[in-house]
C-alpha cells in the first residue's frame, strides 16, 4: 500500500514559484509542512505528501498548504474556492504497491 499522494503543481499560475523544489522550500519556511518536490523522483512539477502522520496533522498540513497557495497564486482566490472543491466528493484509492519479481 502507498502512504502518499502526489500533486501536481501548476507553475504557470504561481507568481513566484518557477518549480517544485521552490514550492517546498518556500512552503516549509512560509507554513512549516515539508513534503517532497517531485524532482527527487523524476517527477518534476509535483510534490509528494506522506500519508503516515496521525489524521489530525495530515488535516493541519492540508490547511497551512492551502493557505500557501492561497498566498501565492496568480489570480484572486479565497478559502470558499476551496471549500467548494473540498465539498465534492472523493473516495481515496489505495493500491499495492508491491511488484512481482
Amino acid at each position: 500500500m502507498d502512504l502518499f499522494f502526489q500533486v501536481g503543481i501548476d507553475t504557470a499560475n504561481f507568481l513566484d514559484i518557477p518549480n517544485s523544489i521552490t514550492f517546498v522550500e518556500r512552503l516549509v519556511s512560509e507554513e512549516s509542512v515539508f513534503c517532497l518536490p517531485g524532482d527527487c523522483f523524476e517527477c518534476p512539477n509535483f510534490v509528494r505528501i506522506v500519508l503516515t502522520a496521525p489524521e489530525h496533522m495530515l488535516i493541519e498540513a492540508c490547511d497551512r498548504i492551502e493557505t500557501f497557495c492561497i498566498n501565492h497564486y496568480k489570480r484572486s482566490i479565497t478559502k470558499h474556492d476551496f471549500t467548494s472543491a473540498k465539498n465534492m466528493k472523493a473516495t481515496p484509492r489505495f493500491e499495492n504497491s508491491a511488484r512481482e519479481p
